[in-house]
C-alpha cells in the first residue's frame, strides 16, 4: 500500500506496531528482550502502574527483576539514595529528584535501564509554581542520566496514565536508537505530551500504532488527505 509506505516514511520512529496487540509495553518488552537488556523503575505518584504495565506482558521476569514505589521523601532517600539537599531545595516533583531516583533504581537493581516518575496527580497538592499534572520522568543507563518536564491535563487517572504511557515511549526511544545520540537529543526542557494512539486506512487491516501529539496528529491528519485525494 503507497500510501501506507508513505506514512510510515513520514512518521518515523513514531510508528511502534501494527494491530491492536502490539500496544506500548508489549513492544518495551519485545525490544528490552530483543537486545537482552534489563529495566527497572522508581515510582512516586503512578504508584507502581509503570511496573504494572511491563508486568501484565507475558515474559516479563526475562528483562525485569525489581522495582521501587517511593512516595514519601523519606523512602526516597532510603531506598534510592536521593540526596536530601535535593529534596530541601527542589522538592520531590522536581527535575533534580527524578534524576536521582533513576539513578538509585539502576545502581540498586543493577539494571541496564532505569525510569523515575515524580509529581502532582491531583486533585490537590498543586500550586501556582508547581500545578496538578506536572510530572517528571527521570531516565538512567551507562551513559547517564536526565529527566524531563511534563505538563498533563485530566483528572488523577489522566495523569498517571500519561505518565505511563510516556515513560514507555521514552524507554522505547532509548532502545532503537544509539544511546549517546539518544543521551544527547532527548534532554530538552518541556517536551510536548505523547499519547498512545493507532489509526488505520482501510477498517479490514490492522491499524497502525504510533505516539502522538497535538502536532503529529494534525501531521497525520494532513498527510492523509493529501494522500487519499
Amino acid at each position: 500500500d503507497p500510501v501506507e509506505n508513505e506514512i510510515r516514511r513520514r512518521m518515523g520512529d513514531a510508528l511502534y506496531g501494527e494491530g491492536l496487540t502490539e500496544n506500548l509495553p508489549h513492544v518495551v518488552l519485545s525490544l528490552l528482550k530483543e537486545r537482552h537488556r534489563k529495566v527497572s523503575f522508581a515510582e512516586s505518584c503512578t504508584g507502581g502502574m509503570l511496573a504494572s504495565a511491563l508486568v501484565d506482558q507475558p515474559g516479563a521476569s526475562d528483562v525485569f527483576d525489581e522495582s521501587y514505589i517511593t512516595y514519601s521523601n523519606e523512602a526516597k532517600q532510603r531506598l534510592l539514595g536521593v540526596n536530601p539537599a535535593t529534596l530541601a531545595r527542589y522538592g520531590a516533583v522536581s527535575r533534580a529528584c527524578a534524576q536521582e531516583m533513576a539513578q538509585g533504581a539502576r545502581a540498586r537493581s543493577n539494571a541496564d535501564y532505569a525510569l523515575s516518575v515524580t509529581g502532582i496527580a491531583g486533585p490537590d497538592g498543586g500550586t501556582p509554581e508547581k500545578p496538578v499534572g506536572l510530572v517528571y520522568i527521570g531516565f538512567a543507563d551507562k551513559n547517564g542520566a536526565f529527566a524531563n518536564e511534563f505538563l498533563f491535563k485530566g483528572d488523577r487517572t489522566d495523569v498517571r496514565t500519561a505518565s505511563i504511557k510516556n515513560a514507555l515511549n521514552l524507554l522505547r526511544l532509548a532502545l532503537l536508537n544509539d544511546n549517546d545520540r539518544f543521551m544527547n537529543s532527548h534532554v530538552i526542557p518541556a517536551p510536548i505530551p505523547q499519547y498512545d494512539h493507532h489509526y488505520s486506512l482501510d477498517p479490514r487491516r490492522a491499524p497502525l500504532r504510533y505516539v502522538w501529539n497535538i502536532k503529529r496528529d494534525a501531521l497525520m491528519a494532513d498527510l492523509i488527505a493529501k494522500l487519499t485525494k
